[in-house]
């Protein structure tokens, strides 16, 4: 995930790749010294370590700093293994995350989103809209399962062949911004 509020968990995921990090974990730039939210809510102005005075820096990927390396190898090893991906919620705008899609090998590619959205990825179904209301919510979910009735359904569902041009092995033709070249390609 993009996202930096912990959601996905609080969801029950219990595997969430964060490629921005987590506003949810913070850390003192000085002695690494990790700190909670309640931390960092319960100061006015820059929050600072209480072992050293340093500052405390949210846990999250800010404007030109690089990725975490290990997270960003993982979701490509995740992604080049899934049988299934969806892609939801994004614009696929911004790298290198957009890029990760390229890694996927499998044949089942969703994408949902607000705005039409291809970019030539092949994508075997198209949602148009938005996720929290083209999804149905789990059965699990106040103890009954709710379902999107059938009309909302009909214009926003768009299914195509995959593009046979559309080759998503990022090793066969060019390296990706920002991703290293995998191993034996």
């Amino acid at each position: 995930t993009q996202n930096i509020d912990g959601l996905h968990q609080k969801a029950g995921s219990r595997q969430v790749l964060e490629l921005h990090g987590s506003v949810l974990r913070n850390y003192c730039e000085k002695c690494g010294a990790f700190y909670g939210l309640d931390t960092i809510l319960s100061t006015t102005g820059v929050p600072r370590c209480p072992a050293c005075g340093g500052d405390i820096k949210p846990d999250v990927v800010l404007y030109e700093e690089g990725l975490d390396e290990k997270t960003l190898y993982r979701a490509v090893e995740y992604i080049q293994e899934a049988d299934v991906l969806i892609i939801a919620g994004t614009s696929l705008a911004v790298y290198p995350a957009a890029g990760l899609v390229r890694y996927y090998r499998g044949h089942k590619l969703v994408v949902i989103n607000k705005t039409p959205l291809d970019r030539g990825l092949g994508a075997d179904l198209v949602i148009t809209g938005a996720v929290g209301e083209t999804l149905p919510w789990p059965a699990s979910w106040r103890g009954r399962a709710l379902r999107m009735p059938d009309h909302r359904l009909d214009s926003s569902i768009a299914t195509r062949q995959p593009n046979p041009s559309n080759d998503r092995n990022p090793g066969s033709s060019s390296q990706l911004p920002g991703f290293p070249r995998k191993r034996g390609t």
